[in-house]
């Protein structure tokens, strides 16, 4: 139905273009017959009235003060758009608790988001308005039964008491909830501060005993390296025992006097005495030498355990540090994650709280006595709502002319468009408002279209009208002149009233006794018919137009 209403738009505006291009053809038939026609009785005139060409007739006009435009003319007609009022209420059911921690729902849903079609609607009493009628904003447009009315108005105060409910509970539990937060992030400051002196604790243990360790294999290795000293010396202090001990046996063995044998007797007895001293003291240096060795190899082991004690204690020391400066340096953010998502939420129910009163002030603003009012003015051209209807958020309601959206549609011609485009200003004239100019803009240019009879191209251009535009109606005809160029705020008169000699531009006026005088002027801009006066008139001036006529 739109688009065939489009096409017999485009068709009537066709149609109205050919009947104005054939009017022009015949405009200038019968301009060219009349100007022949003209020619041969001026010619006539002249023959016949030769003598009487001398005479001369004056007329008034006054100096201007205005605007001169030039520009390329044409016509075209009126369309005025349309607006449509809906039922802008919401109604819709607070739905709350979703979307809440421990509320039952998904994080991220906002209550009231699930706005669904609930059986919340308001029932029209009576249609003041009908198709035609001329409004103005305010008017009443209908009038919804009073239960109706009582009945949202009342659900809708118990949403708001659920979703103010809802959001003081989130309330106390955001604070609860950061309160906690406090206590695990400082908990996790003072451990992460604490992980540095943990660790270098932990390595001081390890080193030092690593170091008992080497320090008490290192004396035991100092004790055995004396004993085999002191063994080496027995040993030899031994070997000179013995060789003493021989050579007293074989004194013993020779000597034959009882005096002498009696001495080499005590010598033996002494030698055999500090050699048997010399190999106890050796044994026992084993003894020691050999608990030692023992030693040194349980103390090369103790060692060893240390050190790798060591080595694994630095990794787990090292690993319990990086939790702790881990733990630290996500406390932070784990605080944040905690309290924000609780802001988060408690944001949401306040938006919920406000979003259901703001829908009970609406109700009471939007809806007076009952009464539904007009947002546009304009003229009324369907009307969609009727007695026993019932309207929720986004139920048409009525549709009207929009005088916010008046446009002038000019079929341009190709060479034409060639000085028009987009944002140019736009001169308006209305036969029916002759004392009022209206201005425009060039708001859009549509693609060419050929006249398949004429091989004709022209161009669908849209003038959007400026000011008041309430007295213009659709399909009114408009004079058009697409401004080219143009001055304003000047002086200026007819061009009838200007004289030209030797270069030099004058007009004529009458002085104070009658006398016709001259005066010589500046001119400027012209537009064909009043040019712009730079210099030698002001406004209000009275200024001769010179004719010629018939002397009596």
């Amino acid at each position: 139905m739109k688009a065939a209403k489009q096409n017999r738009s485009k068709r009537n505006r066709a149609d109205r273009k050919n009947m104005i291009r054939e009017n022009k053809k015949k405009a200038w038939i019968a301009a060219g017959v009349a100007v022949l026609l003209l020619a041969a009785g001026a010619t006539a005139v002249w023959m016949m009235n030769r003598e009487d060409e001398g005479t001369v007739v004056y007329k008034e006009t006054t100096v201007q003060h205005g605007s001169l435009t030039v520009g390329i003319e044409d016509n075209g007609s009126v369309e005025i758009g349309t607006v449509e009022q809906d039922f802008d209420l919401d109604v819709s059911e607070y739905t709350g608790g979703t979307g809440r921690s421990g509320g039952g729902g998904f994080m991220g849903m906002r209550p009231g988001d699930s706005q669904s079609s609930t059986g919340r609607k308001l029932i029209v009493e009576e249609v003041y308005v009908s198709v035609g009628q001329q409004i103005a904003k305010g008017d009443p447009l209908f009038k919804l039964t009073d239960d109706s009315v009582e009945e949202i108005r009342t659900e809708l105060e118990t949403d708001l008491s659920s979703a103010q409910l809802t959001y003081e509970q989130l309330m106390v539990n955001q604070e609860k909830t950061r309160l906690e937060a406090d206590h695990t992030y400082e908990q996790n400051r003072v451990y992460g501060n604490a992980a540095s002196l943990e660790y270098d604790e932990t390595m001081y243990e390890l080193q030092k005993a690593v170091d008992d360790a080497q320090e008490a294999l290192e004396d035991a290795m100092e004790e055995l390296a004396g004993y085999q000293d002191d063994y080496t010396e027995v040993s030899d202090d031994y070997a000179e025992a013995k060789h003493y001990l021989t050579e007293t046996e074989a004194a013993v063995a020779q000597e034959q006097e009882a005096y002498w044998y009696m001495k080499n007797e005590e010598s033996r007895e002494a030698a055999k005495k500090l050699a048997e001293d010399e190999e106890d003291k050796m044994e026992e240096l084993e003894d020691q030498i050999r608990e030692k060795n023992w030693e040194v190899a349980e103390l090369q082991i103790a060692l060893q355990e240390a050190i790798q004690a060591y080595q694994e204690g630095e990794a787990d020391a090292k690993l319990a540090y990086d939790k702790r400066v881990l733990a630290l340096n996500q406390s932070g953010e784990i605080y944040n994650l905690a309290t924000e998502q609780m802001d988060y939420e408690a944001k949401i129910a306040k938006e919920d709280y406000e979003d259901a009163k703001e829908k009970l002030d609406a109700l009471n603003t939007y809806i007076v006595d009952g009464i539904v009012s007009a947002e546009y003015e304009g003229v009324i051209t369907a009307v969609s709502i009727k007695e026993g209807s019932s309207v929720k958020k986004g139920t048409a309601v009525v549709t009207l002319n929009n005088f916010e959206d008046v446009t002038v549609r000019v079929d341009v011609e190709d060479d034409d468009m060639k000085s028009i485009s987009v944002g140019d200003p736009v001169n308006l004239d209305f036969e029916a408002f002759p004392d009022t100019d209206f201005t425009g803009k060039v708001s859009d240019i549509g693609d060419a279209t050929i006249n398949s009879t004429t091989s004709e191209i022209t161009y669908e251009v849209t003038i959007t009208v400026d000011g008041d535009v309430s007295g213009l109606y659709h399909g009114m005809t408009a004079d058009v002149i697409f401004v080219t160029d143009e001055v304003k705020d000047v002086t200026h008169v007819s061009n009838r009233a200007l004289r030209e000699e030797d270069g030099v531009t004058y007009v004529k006026y009458r002085d104070e006794q009658g006398n016709i005088q001259t005066k010589q002027v500046t001119t400027g801009f012209t537009d064909g018919n009043n040019t712009e006066i730079v210099e030698g008139l002001t406004e209000g001036d009275t200024v001769l137009v010179e004719s010629r006529g018939k002397s009596e």
